[in-house]
């Protein structure tokens, strides 16, 4: 019977596919494999083989064996776990609109994804990356706008996105009290800010523009 040489292995996987390596055997067999809750088996055409439509983030034990006149080598199992799909794996930090926020993002691959931070329809920062972690500015604006006239904090939904493959977290908000406050252009004579005291009960009290 064949024997191994060089015994096989896991040589990559993503979120739904796992790659093998056949590995080596006396007497130059032919090789084979299947999922272990598969009833067929498949042979290898080249050094390894690719076992793809599989589930994210789950795990998979892989039967291999070498097969020379008639007899198999001794049973050679490989367990993998496929990957899971892009995700932030840290709930975002409290933010002041206007400023900079940071996301990390679970991104083993280096998948393009893209994150998103909205409240009531309204879009306050977005960024894209192949990283684990994005930075984004935030819009002050449409923070305001999101808020409405009366809002000085609100909760943000932030979404990553990969092809289809969403995450979500939430995260405060909040508007500085810098940021609310009017901001005055130069006094001239044409745009002045007028109120006359015409009170007639308590007359000319003051008797002028205030």
């Amino acid at each position: 019977a064949p024997v191994w040489s060089t015994q096989p292995s896991i040589a990559s996987r993503t979120e739904t596919s796992i790659t093998i390596n056949r590995g080596t055997a006396s007497y130059s067999p032919s090789s084979d494999y299947k999922l272990s809750t598969s009833s067929s088996w498949s042979t290898f055409s080249g050094s390894t083989a690719t076992i793809s439509g599989l589930s994210a983030n789950t795990s998979y034990t892989i039967n291999i064996k070498a097969n020379a006149n008639g007899f198999d080598t001794s049973a050679n199992n490989q367990s993998s776990t496929t990957y899971n799909w892009p995700y932030i794996s840290a709930n975002p930090g409290a933010v002041t609109a206007g400023n900079n926020q940071s996301i990390t993002l679970y991104n083993p691959l280096g998948r393009s994804v893209s994150v998103s931070m909205t409240h009531n329809g309204k879009t306050i920062g977005s960024g894209s990356t192949t990283g684990t972690s994005v930075s984004f500015g935030t819009s002050l604006s449409e923070a305001g706008a999101a808020l409405g006239s009366t809002g000085k904090s609100g909760t943000a939904t932030y979404t990553s996105n990969y092809s289809g493959h969403t995450s979500t977290k939430t995260g405060t908000y909040s508007l500085a009290e810098s940021s609310c406050k009017p901001t005055w252009g130069s006094v001239t004579a044409n745009n002045l800010i007028a109120y006359q005291d015409n009170n007639a009960t308590i007359v000319a009290l003051t008797d002028n523009n205030q």
